[in-house]
């Protein structure tokens, strides 16, 4: 998948290990020239979605895009200070359901290959959960988008005191919608997660062939 980006968008792609031993991959671009001309266009025209992505984008385009050479200190100066902004933005959300983007389709299957979580245990029960710290707008697009009522809003997610919001979906209905939708847009590791699922899951394993034609 990152060399299919990495051609499409320019940079390249590396494997790495971790200090205990496990690998990564990472997908990498330090030309200026890119930025300017491939990455920078990308974001302007489907930009982030999350509040967290949004003011790392705006922090970055603000150095990118400064014709004249980097100024290091300042960099490192305001660089703990990019989400200082993020209460006030939140405000007033980055979008709601009636104001959503027309790549939403396409982003929540990216969002889901990084965030999202299939589960099938040994009962043959299954589940679909996603969730996202601070940004509850973008929680309350998707469960409008799979058209469900699971939401959770827990008083302290994985930072301290900070809310976490979470749809968990345990129907087969609209687990189902899930699957639906993420089986033509995954393209990473999670689609054979979603294989996977789908073949521990009894309720879904009449629907391998279906999904996945």
């Amino acid at each position: 998948m990152l060399n299919l980006i990495a051609k499409t968008y320019g940079g390249f792609v590396q494997v790495l290990l971790r200090p205990e031993g496990k690998g990564y991959v990472q997908w990498v671009i330090n030309d200026r020239k890119i930025f300017n001309n491939s990455i920078i266009p990308l974001f302007e025209q489907y930009p982030p979605l999350t509040s967290r992505m949004k003011l790392q984008y705006l922090f970055f385009k603000k150095f990118i895009l400064n014709s004249g050479p980097l100024d290091v200190e300042q960099y490192f100066n305001e660089r703990n200070l990019k989400y200082e902004n993020r209460e006030f933005m939140l405000r007033t959300p980055l979008f709601t359901n009636s104001t959503t983007p027309y790549y939403f389709k396409e982003w929540l299957a990216g969002f889901i290959e990084s965030e999202g979580s299939f589960s099938a245990r040994v009962k043959g029960n299954y589940s679909f959960s996603i969730g996202q710290n601070h940004d509850l707008y973008l929680i309350e697009a998707i469960q409008n988008f799979y058209e469900v009522n699971h939401l959770k809003i827990s008083k302290k997610g994985k930072i301290s005191n900070i809310p976490f919001y979470e749809i968990s979906i345990g129907s087969a209905s609209g687990t189902e919608k899930v699957i639906i939708h993420c089986s033509k847009l995954l393209q990473g590791y999670k689609y054979y997660q979603l294989a996977a699922f789908i073949q521990k899951s009894k309720v879904f394993q009449d629907k391998m062939k279906e999904v996945f034609k």
